[in-house]
């Protein structure tokens, strides 16, 4: 039989009593259980807040751990308790910044983003979670130009030429675009998104062909990403090959359900297969989905939240 012993195990009884009350002992536990179990941590970060309300690293801490388990407003007022502690904390600001992006929450991420970059304008995360916050709100060419900085700081760093390129589709610059996204490949050949959006633009150019090699090549290593299994679905579509496009549009709406889109594609192919009753299903998923995405009126770009260590 195997036996293991917890970090509260692995410590004298006398030590740990006398540690129970150290807030900073219960942060470094809390930091050692995150990555093995979330609310185990949760726990041990609000202890800490109970000796400590105001410590700083505990309020972050538990709002990681309460990111973790998928409850951000959670995180949020663990942040808001954080800012109040220390108004100027530049890693406080982008955490807090992160979260409201990932919850779109446009205007509060702008307002703290663009205190912590001002606080500290060397920092590429802060530019990085800035030109972010206003894609959320739509200031395109705001976010391009502080894209554009970040490669300048950053040559090298792919997801900025991939973002300049998406906005340089919102701006309608398609040449640009396409030069920018071909650079974010060449940088970094798995950054899916850009691919896709090269894929499009061939399309949109009336390169069938060339934009199902990328499409397939795409979903060789991305099987599940619904919007190129629509993409290649319409494709196929176009091509007359029913059976083929039937399958990538049933699993692009399987995938991402709420891809107005798809939906409408998959109903058009089923009319044309006189599947009416699933056609009109579709066709009425479609518009419930249109009608939702008008009253939230929001594009956002799909990039992953920086790692710090890539924008040194």
């Amino acid at each position: 039989e195997i036996y293991t012993l917890s970090l509260h195990d692995a410590l004298p009884i006398s030590l740990e009593s006398a540690l129970n009350t150290s807030s900073d002992y219960w942060v470094e536990r809390g930091r050692a259980e995150l990555p093995h179990d979330f609310r185990l941590a949760a726990d041990s970060f609000d202890r800490a807040l109970a000796i400590t309300p105001d410590s700083l690293p505990a309020l972050n801490d538990a709002a990681t751990a309460a990111e973790r388990q998928g409850l951000d407003d959670k995180a949020l007022a663990y942040l808001i308790r954080a800012r109040r502690v220390a108004p100027e904390d530049v890693p406080t600001l982008l955490h807090f910044g992160t979260v409201c992006i990932r919850r779109d929450l446009g205007p509060d991420a702008l307002d703290a983003l663009e205190k912590a970059h001002n606080l500290d304008p060397s920092s590429n995360s802060a530019l990085y979670l800035l030109a972010r916050a206003n894609i959320s709100l739509q200031n395109w060419q705001q976010a391009y130009d502080l894209f554009e900085q970040l490669s300048r700081r950053v040559p090298n760093y792919a997801p900025a030429y991939y973002a300049k390129g998406w906005l340089d589709l919102r701006l309608n610059r398609l040449d640009d675009a396409r030069r920018q996204l071909e650079r974010a490949l060449q940088l970094d050949p798995k950054l899916w998104g850009a691919r896709y959006q090269l894929a499009q633009l061939d399309l949109d150019d009336g390169q069938m062909d060339k934009a199902e090699k990328s499409l397939r090549l795409l979903l060789a290593s991305n099987p599940k990403d619904g919007q190129a299994n629509m993409t290649l679905g319409d494709i196929m579509m176009r091509k007359g090959k029913m059976d083929e496009a039937e399958q990538l549009l049933s699993k692009a709406v399987e995938q991402e359900p709420n891809l107005a889109s798809a939906h409408y594609k998959l109903s058009i192919l089923l009319f044309r297969k006189h599947d009416v009753e699933r056609a009109e299903k579709e066709k009425e998923i479609a518009a419930n989905l249109n009608a939702e995405a008008r009253q939230a009126s929001k594009t956002q770009l799909k990039l992953i939240l920086p790692d710090s260590d890539n924008l040194r």
